[in-house]
C-alpha cells in the first residue's frame, strides 16, 4: 500500500511540475522574460520541496524530474534541449542535496539556492552547444543580451553578469522561503 501512495504522489507532483513547465514555462519564453530559468526551477523547487513531506524515499525527486522531463519532451511546441535539460539537473541537484544533508530547513534552502543558480552555467553550456563556437563567443552573445534586456551599456559586463547572479540567487532565496513556509503548514496539518 505504501508502494502504491508513493507512486501516487510521485505521479502527482509530476504531473504538476509538468504542467507549470509547459504552460508557465512556455509563456515565460513567449515574452522572453528575463530570469525564466530560474524562477521556473523557483516553482520546481517549491513543488519538489514540499514532495519530500509526501514521499521521503531516496531517489523520488528523480523519478518526478524523470515524469516531468517527458512531459515536457512530448508538450506542444518545438523539442527544446534547455528547459529538458534544466528539469533533469534540477532534479539531480535537488535530490543530492537531501541526501547529503537530509530532510530540514537547510537542505530547503539549499536545494532551492543550487538548483536556481544551475542555470547560470547551463546556459552558457546550452549556448555553446546550440550556436557552437568557442565558450567565450557564447559568454559574449550572452552579455550582449542581458545588456540590452536591462539596457546596459555592454562594456559594464561585470555589473550584468553580478547583476544576473543576484537575480537568480535571489529568486533561490525567495524560493526556500516559501517551500520552508508551506513545508511547516503542510506538516502541521498532516501530523
Amino acid at each position: 500500500m505504501k508502494n502504491i501512495k508513493n507512486i501516487v504522489y510521485i505521479s502527482l507532483f509530476a504531473s504538476i511540475w509538468g504542467v507549470i513547465e509547459v504552460f508557465l514555462g512556455g509563456y515565460l519564453q513567449l515574452f522572453n522574460l528575463p530570469f525564466r530559468g530560474a524562477l521556473m526551477a523557483g516553482f520546481a523547487c517549491i513543488l519538489l520541496n514540499i514532495s519530500k513531506i509526501f514521499v521521503d524515499l531516496r531517489g523520488s525527486v528523480i523519478y518526478i524530474s524523470l515524469i516531468t522531463a517527458f512531459l515536457k519532451l512530448i508538450s506542444f511546441g518545438s523539442f527544446k534541449l534547455g528547459p529538458i535539460a534544466g528539469i533533469l539537473i534540477e532534479g539531480f541537484i535537488v535530490e543530492f542535496i537531501y541526501i547529503i544533508f537530509g530532510s530540514n530547513n537547510l537542505s530547503v534552502f539549499l536545494a532551492s539556492l543550487f538548483a536556481c543558480l544551475e542555470g547560470i552555467p547551463h546556459f552558457f553550456i546550452t549556448s555553446w552547444i546550440i550556436y557552437g563556437g568557442s565558450i567565450f563567443e557564447a559568454y559574449l552573445k550572452t552579455i550582449e543580451k542581458v545588456a540590452l534586456i536591462f539596457k546596459i551599456k555592454k562594456d559594464l559586463y561585470l555589473w550584468i553578469l553580478f547583476i544576473w547572479i543576484l537575480g537568480h540567487v535571489f529568486i533561490g532565496l525567495i524560493s526556500g522561503y516559501i517551500s520552508k513556509i508551506l513545508r511547516e503548514r503542510l506538516k502541521s496539518e498532516i501530523l
